[in-house]
């Protein structure tokens, strides 16, 4: 560790994380940790305890804005990670096991070599499975509907891909699932940590609570007098067509910069990536020049319904996650950012999020892009009456998911009793609903995102009187840090 410079501990930082999670240096397109898996011992506590004592010397006050965004996030990420192995949470996570499959599938889809992962697989697997195995010694298990999900569907379909996934899959139905435990929740006191310490939100949970019943208030009749069934009933979806009309209406209206030469390239998803979505981004390498940035679509018809493709492909492709990770990029190729602010980044990637439950990037960048869908909504984009309604719903989805992941994880409303909540305040199926519950138990605080950073975001917009395109110019410009933490930036 470089002494007590600043910026020098957090390029430290950001290669030591590396070091233990090569898969989210991948993801960056830091190339020179593309032939490992972490370890998931959890092995580096020692030296994480490290830097996080050194962070927490540093006097924000004394640094310039960028030093200052640096040391923050590496304050975050390493605050988490402590936490994280401190509680020895390998032990009963399911979701690292997938970590490798999906650093192995942006292999494919970058066209960079994945020999020595698939190679490492089956160790890797076996070691985590020794993890797991301790969890359930010691009464820490998975909750027990993520185990089912993992046993009868996500790792069988990670197991077509590579044949490591099939015996750890047994093990899993065999030795996880009967001992697996029932209503795992986080508790208030993680929540409060999360959101405070991890995710820069400054709101206390009950605040959050409050500004989300306001917002189902707000779309309650709209929501009830549409027809959601019917509205969702046809299928279909032109996701490249809707692309090329919302680059148009950006630029026409001056919301945001589209540079002229953005390619979007769209991939089919890959069996056991982003479980029951129809449409996911997987970013651009951003330190690799010329990377392209994907949007996996599903293969699946039955999955695109016709009235959500346009927000879809606004969320997803231009000007949501696509255009602001492709703005990224460009500013690493071009070296206008230097590599240590990678550690803002960590982790972008939703599968490196989803391995180990940490969320510091997520206020905004799904903050962003519901930014932009109601940034649009609100300038006419969104024009037919069925999308009007869709808008509707969709607000109501944002905000019973902040109800959802409090209530689920800081409180002790039963299961059953939430999917029936998300249900009548949204419109949609009980079975949609039912898997919305399970998605906030798998990676916990994740939905309750979309909403908040959004509202912060034009909160911010708000309070600094910008024009749009400048004000999400410079918001760009300072990488995925949370809005709480960009207001003295922009302000300067």
């Amino acid at each position: 560790m470089r002494g007590h410079d600043p910026a020098g501990i957090c390029g430290d930082f950001l290669e030591a994380h590396f070091r233990a999670q090569p898969e989210v240096a991948s993801f960056l397109g830091c190339a020179e940790h593309d032939a490992r898996l972490g370890d998931p011992s959890g092995a580096e506590l020692g030296e994480l305890r490290g830097f996080l004592a050194a962070l927490e010397a540093i006097d924000p006050t004394s640094l310039d804005d960028d030093t200052r965004l640096d040391v923050d996030a590496a304050l975050r990420v390493a605050r988490f990670e402590e936490r994280y192995l401190a509680r020895d949470r390998h032990a009963e996570n399911l979701e690292l096991a997938l970590l490798p499959h999906a650093a192995i599938r942006h292999a494919s889809l970058h066209g960079y070599d994945a020999s020595e992962r698939i190679r490492a697989l089956p160790d890797f697997l076996a070691r985590h499975a020794e993890n797991l195995r301790r969890g359930a010694r010691e009464g820490r298990t998975p909750d027990r509907d993520v185990a089912i999900a993992f046993a009868e569907r996500l790792l069988p379909a990670a197991a077509r891909a590579h044949d490591a996934y099939g015996p750890f899959a047994r093990f899993v139905a065999d030795e996880i699932v009967p001992a697996a435990r029932a209503d795992v929740r986080l508790g208030a006191d993680e929540v409060r940590f999360r959101l405070r310490e991890v995710m820069g939100v400054d709101a206390t949970p009950d605040e959050l609570l409050a500004i989300a019943h306001a917002e189902l208030a707000r779309v309650k009749d709209r929501v009830a007098r549409a027809d959601v069934p019917s509205l969702l009933a046809r299928r279909g979806a032109r996701y490249d067509d809707h692309l090329r009309e919302a680059t148009a209406f950006v630029r026409e209206r001056a919301i945001v910069d589209v540079p002229e030469d953005l390619e979007l390239a769209f991939e089919p998803l890959p069996p056991g990536i982003a479980d029951g979505s129809a449409v996911t981004n997987w970013p651009p390498r951003l330190v690799q020049r010329g990377a392209p940035g994907h949007v996996l679509v599903s293969p699946d018809p039955e999955a695109h319904a016709a009235v959500a493709s346009r927000a879809l492909a606004v969320h997803e492709g231009i000007p949501g996650h696509y255009l602001q990770c492709a703005i990224w990029q460009r500013a690493f190729v071009t070296g206008e950012s230097p590599r240590r602010e990678l550690v803002r980044y960590l982790p972008l990637h939703d599968d490196a999020a989803l391995a180990r439950g940490n969320m510091a990037t997520m206020p905004a960048v799904e903050g962003w892009a519901v930014h932009m869908e109601r940034t649009l909504h609100r300038q006419g984009f969104f024009a037919s009456d069925d999308e009007q309604a869709f808008v509707a719903v969709c607000d109501a989805i944002r905000a019973a998911r902040v109800v959802l992941d409090l209530e689920l994880h800081a409180g002790d409303r039963p299961v059953a009793e939430l999917a029936r909540f998300v249900a009548d305040a949204t419109g949609m199926p009980p079975r949609w609903a039912e898997a919305q519950v399970l998605r906030a138990r798998r990676m916990p605080l994740q939905g309750l995102c979309y909403l908040t950073g959004a509202l912060a975001i034009e909160a911010l917009q708000a309070s600094l009187d910008a024009e749009p395109a400048a004000f999400h110019r410079a918001l760009l410009a300072l990488g995925p840090v949370p809005p709480t933490r960009a207001r003295n930036a922009l302000a300067a």
